[in-house]
């Protein structure tokens, strides 16, 4: 059976960060880890997940420790498939800053 390929924005990760109880995106992200579904990774992406750890807005209401936050993206960056972008298709949404997540899903 094939995999769905799929982009987890940001907006997931900072929700698995924040959450406390069962929430939709900390389902998704359990099913990624469990290779339910293969998560796609490009650089824009993976800056953004590395900023998002460093937010103070985050650090201040995250109830996971700094390693604790390390490991979790550790262990998602292990099982997300690295796709380079070629070729920019800058696709003008209303949030100019996501037009990466749409290369990333076409690439």
């Amino acid at each position: 059976m094939m995999v769905s390929r799929i982009v987890v924005d940001t907006n997931i990760f900072i929700n698995v960060l924040i959450s406390k109880g069962e929430s939709n995106s900390r389902k998704l992200f359990r099913q990624c880890l469990k290779q339910k579904y293969q998560p796609l990774m490009g650089n824009a992406l993976f800056n953004e997940y590395n900023d998002v750890l460093n937010r103070e807005r985050i650090l201040a209401i995250c109830p996971l420790t700094a390693e604790e936050k390390t490991n979790l993206l550790k262990a998602f960056m292990s099982i997300c498939e690295w796709i380079r972008i070629y070729y920019l298709w800058r696709p003008n949404l209303l949030d100019e800053a996501d037009n990466h997540l749409i290369e990333l899903a076409v690439a």
